[in-house]
């Protein structure tokens, strides 16, 4: 399993390869404004896939695979996909501490399932961070 900081480390190193010194200089450049109008205009929701809000959503990559960077999405699972801040801030970090993909990845999977259960902030005093730790692995089955 690869750690929080290998998998940035493998993300800068495919930024690099496509020209790109760090992340943010990536978020800030032509090529990302270009893949984000292109998202926008194809999304088949508005709403972020783990709850279904509709306030602060952005674009997580689920993946910094080259061909998804570079927008060529063509022949792949979803790889970017919508978030609101919430749920994007849950599936990333606990406090402290940073997930690595395969974490982030089960979170977001555990996190969608409750939502959509009624099982996360349809309960009074039930937070998303709240349902994850008392449910650190609540579903095995993978959709993303």
């Amino acid at each position: 399993m690869k750690s929080f900081q290998e998998w940035i480390e493998g993300r800068d190193s495919a930024l690099e390869t496509i020209g790109f010194s760090n992340y943010a200089e990536y978020l800030t450049s032509d090529l990302w404004d270009w893949i984000r109008s292109r998202l926008d205009r194809e999304a088949r929701s508005d709403r972020c896939v783990a709850c279904g809000s509709t306030c602060g959503l952005a674009w997580h990559h689920g993946s910094y695979h080259i061909r998804a960077l570079v927008g060529n999405f063509s022949n792949l699972p979803p790889l970017i996909f919508r978030l609101c801040s919430e749920c994007h801030t849950v599936i990333h970090t606990d406090g402290d501490a940073w997930f690595g993909p395969e974490e982030v990845h089960q979170r977001l999977n555990g996190l969608r399932r409750g939502c959509r259960r009624g099982l996360v902030d349809g309960h009074p005093g039930k937070t998303r961070e709240e349902f994850l730790q008392a449910n650190p692995n609540p579903f095995d089955e993978q959709e993303f």
